[in-house]
């Protein structure tokens, strides 16, 4: 386990709940030895890891009062829930780079102040089918604005997922799946196309594995990445050793970390029409090999993900700008009318 907080000095108290109720019982092995652990001068979690030993033992010896119920335990992730399906438009001053930019830096306070969400941008209609938009890092559903224009909603709807970027990508992925199996228990919707840019490629996959993991992706029909790094990003790499500060998000998208290994071991479900878009038009400073500005064409056009895909097409567009070109909506619509 690890855990993004703010600087301070914090207690662990952890203890094996068997009956999985979130309440200790006597009977259920539990830390005794507290010592408090400093946020900002603890080790790297990853080169020393913080070990403790639970034994049998009663909590009020070391001044413990009680755990967190099971609503207070969810409250912060059930916030998301209420925006599942809220309507809404591209105005919503939550959408805002400013925002986008809090939830790279501070995603606890993004969290804190937004939640997790699927907005939608009309009432639930079930005569058109969901299309799930994704943003990438440092990204926001605002992004989507001129997309969502070019293609119309006359036979499709919009939900776009809203979500704090900087976190890590098992944590996001995870919280995607759970909205979008709240979604289908819900809606009763019978097919679901996701469309995602950049790193939110990355974080659509994770969902879709976390679906399969379940045997709820049925639903789940077409995929579309657009500019995504499938093998990961080297940026992150640096940041991860030379940045005073690290994002939990940069431990995920390094090239060999282990969401980016689970996403070249584990392949998505056979029955998901998936469309690989990559753009190739510009030049990062940041890397000598040929790159769309941000991401190197080598990332985007990962053999692992080729091999699964029903279309690869490549446009000559940067990063970003991609977004905004004709042939993306052409080629999406190409995607959406597929029929095996």
């Amino acid at each position: 386990f690890y855990f993004g907080i703010e600087q301070g000095d914090y207690y662990l108290l952890v203890f094996n709940d068997k009956n999985s109720d979130y309440q200790w019982q006597y009977d259920e092995p539990i830390i005794t030895n507290i010592a408090p652990v400093s946020a900002l001068t603890a080790p790297d979690p990853y080169e020393f890891p913080i070990k403790l030993h639970l034994s049998q033992g009663n909590p009020h010896r070391v001044g413990w009062t009680g755990i967190l119920s099971i609503s207070d335990h969810h409250s912060q992730l059930t916030k998301g829930y209420q925006s599942l399906g809220k309507v809404t438009s591209f105005n919503n001053p939550a959408f805002s780079q400013k925002i986008a930019t809090l939830g790279m830096w501070r995603p606890l306070r993004f969290i804190e102040e937004f939640g997790f969400g699927l907005y939608s941008l009309e009432p639930y209609d079930t005569k058109k089918i969901p299309v799930i938009l994704v943003h990438g890092i440092d990204g926001t559903p605002l992004n989507w604005k001129e997309y969502v224009n070019k293609m119309g909603n006359t036979k499709y709807q919009y939900l776009m997922y809203h979500y704090p970027s900087g976190l890590d990508l098992w944590f996001v992925s995870w919280y995607l799946a759970e909205l979008l199996e709240a979604m289908i228990a819900h809606s009763k919707v019978d097919d679901i196309y996701i469309v995602a840019h950049s790193m939110g490629g990355l974080v659509s996959a994770g969902a879709i594995l976390e679906l399969q993991s379940k045997k709820l992706d049925n639903n789940i029909k077409k995929f579309i990445s657009v500019s995504t790094p499938w093998k990961g990003h080297q940026s992150a790499q640096y940041g991860k050793d030379y940045a005073p500060v690290v994002m939990p998000v940069w431990n995920d998208i390094a090239p060999d970390s282990e969401f980016i290994q689970m996403l070249n071991q584990y392949w998505l479900p056979p029955h998901i029409d998936y469309g690989l878009i990559f753009s190739t038009s510009g030049e990062s400073l940041a890397s000598i090999r040929n790159n769309d500005g941000a991401v190197t064409i080598d990332s985007q056009l990962s053999w692992v993900m080729q091999q699964q895909a029903t279309i690869v097409r490549g446009i000559n567009r940067s990063h970003t700008g991609i977004l905004e070109d004709n042939r993306l909506y052409e080629l999406t619509k190409a995607i959406f009318d597929y029929q095996r």
